[in-house]
């Protein structure tokens, strides 16, 4: 089948104003570029934060969503290692010939994976930004990351004794967090959230879960009690809101001193020079990110294939693209919790 010349893309057209549905043109590849039919895209947080505070956009209209997943229609010129009709997965960038709320979309090669036999659309777009959040969070050095050994290099050797502080350890990139440190080695593994995730969030490799609804001097007491007056050196802010950030922050060990990682942008105040925070980003294509997301997407299927990397449970939304606002205002009312979202672009009325 002929891959058509025009399709459908969920548009935010300016700054605060409400997403529409409209034709746009279809992309075309250009150098070691794959293009791709959007089978599923996830929802995130940060797509309804753009819309609210036109941070992290600066040209309109514009097309979010920054997780897909489908089939493989057209190569460009000096791509080696797909063919036409392989199902894969990706990170995509708020770039409107990149983002994942359209019909197609266009991905560089170098950093997309095969979707394994035994996993689907829905299931794989689950993880590129969570999980490469996760991923880059714990493993990218400052001022990006926490800076810890990668698991995924050859020749690895786990440091024994670490202890992390993951706060939000049930939002998506906390579930990734929490995986891809036990991965690393870490043997003592605490996160805030609710306490109806607690089962799920041990048997994915926590070790600890504070209830996250607790005030913030009694989360900050039971975690010091946890850790036993060790000190914490490594903390990673999974929700990154102020208030997270100076709780994560107030933890760290001021004698020793350590990193916080957060995926949002910095909000701590009177910092001291001792502890240091890395700003994650995926959603911006970083240079010095880009082997440590080749090496990723290198071993991403086969590790969710084989279950070392567990996904999230999920929930597919009705109306293609068009279901995208409803959903994000349900994420932002608070009103999703553990869970993914997942639309199928071809759906779309």
């Amino acid at each position: 089948m002929s891959t058509p010349s025009k399709q459908k893309a969920l548009v935010l057209p300016s700054p605060h104003a409400q997403f529409i549905v409209t034709e746009l043109n279809v992309p075309k590849p250009g150098l070691g570029e794959i293009l791709v039919k959007v089978q599923a895209a996830s929802l995130n947080p940060v797509d309804g934060l753009i819309q609210k505070f036109n941070v992290l956009v600066s040209k309109y209209p514009a097309i979010l969503g920054v997780d897909p997943a489908g089939d493989v229609v057209a190569l460009g010129e000096g791509v080696n290692g797909f063919e036409i009709g392989d199902k894969v997965f990706f990170q995509a960038i708020f770039d409107n010939r990149r983002a994942a709320y359209q019909q197609y979309t266009i991905a560089k090669s170098e950093v997309v994976a095969k979707i394994p036999p035994n996993m689907n659309y829905d299931t794989v777009v689950t993880f590129p930004c969570a999980g490469g959040a996760a991923y880059l969070g714990l493993f990218d050095s400052l001022p990006y990351g926490l800076g810890l050994p990668n698991p995924l290099v050859a020749g690895y050797k786990p440091k024994a004794g670490q202890t992390i502080l993951i706060i939000g350890g049930s939002s998506t990139v906390g579930q990734f967090a929490i995986q891809f440190a036990k991965l690393a080695g870490i043997s003592t593994v605490i996160v805030t959230a609710s306490q109806k995730h607690t089962a799920h969030l041990v048997a994915l490799g926590a070790t600890h879960v504070v209830d996250r609804f607790l005030p913030p001097q009694e989360i900050e007491l039971k975690i010091t009690e946890i850790i036993d007056k060790k000190p914490l050196t490594i903390v990673l802010d999974a929700i990154s809101h102020p208030d997270t950030q100076k709780l994560g922050y107030d933890l760290i060990s001021t004698s020793e001193g350590g990193n916080m990682a957060v995926v949002m942008d910095e909000a701590v105040k009177n910092k001291v020079e001792n502890k240091k925070i890395g700003r994650v980003s995926v959603v911006r294509e970083n240079p010095e990110d880009r082997e440590d997301m080749r090496l990723l997407y290198s071993k991403i299927g086969s590790m969710l294939s084989d279950g070392t990397i567990k996904p999230p449970r999920l929930e597919v939304l009705g109306n293609g693209l068009a279901g995208v606002p409803a959903g994000l205002q349900r994420i932002g009312d608070g009103q999703v919790s553990g869970t993914k979202l997942v639309v199928h672009p071809p759906e779309t009325p």
